[in-house]
């Protein structure tokens, strides 16, 4: 049987913000700047990256909300 092959995230090092635990608190908080502020202050920048993405629409897309969603679904 082959070896499998090693994944090289797995030789980053492990980083202190727990990703889920954060999602939960987002996802429940009746105030999101709350949430917003344990992000901010928890956020580690050696584990994580933050990206800004800005889609341009063009015209008449967007119409098929399933197709849309089909389409942002496969995106992230």
């Amino acid at each position: 049987m082959p070896k499998k092959k090693d994944n090289p995230l797995d030789k980053l090092p492990a980083s202190k913000f727990n990703l889920f635990d954060f999602k939960t608190l987002f996802v429940n908080a009746p105030c999101k700047k709350e949430a917003m502020k344990f992000f901010w202050e928890n956020y580690d920048p050696n584990g994580f990256s933050l990206w800004k993405v800005k889609y341009d629409k063009y015209e008449g897309e967007g119409q098929i909300v399933h197709v849309t969603n089909n389409l942002v679904g496969g995106y992230l």
